[in-house]
């Protein structure tokens, strides 16, 4: 039996946005993408830099088995799906909206 490794944290993330969205921000393929996020494949580091960057979050998450990450100073857990700790890890949409014009000009801004 296949074992499910879907990243249901970064669909949280990716909130409104589509695959294709993503992608383009992230300058990566799209199908590149999908396969990322469905878990058939593992970002490099500098991959997971440029999604988490679009998307507003920890890059090291890719490479954490849960999606979430402990912080030393208060030993709290922070998970992409949601609370734990009453603390609160997801970016805000209306952020998502303000920084996406400003990722996308840095992607153009940034090809060769």
């Amino acid at each position: 039996m296949k074992q499910d490794k879907s990243r249901g944290w970064l669909v949280k993330y990716r909130g409104n946005f589509t695959h294709q969205q993503v992608a383009n921000m992230a300058g990566i393929s799209r199908s590149y993408y999908t396969e990322i996020e469905s878990g058939l494949k593992n970002p490099s580091v500098t991959t997971a830099k440029k999604i988490a960057m679009v998307l507003g979050f920890d890059w090291t998450l890719f490479f954490k088995d849960d999606g979430c990450e402990t912080h030393q100073n208060t030993n709290s857990k922070l998970c992409a799906t949601g609370t734990e700790g009453g603390l609160n890890y997801n970016m805000p949409p209306e952020r998502k909206r303000k920084i996406c014009p400003v990722l996308q000009a840095y992607m153009i801004a940034n090809t060769v």
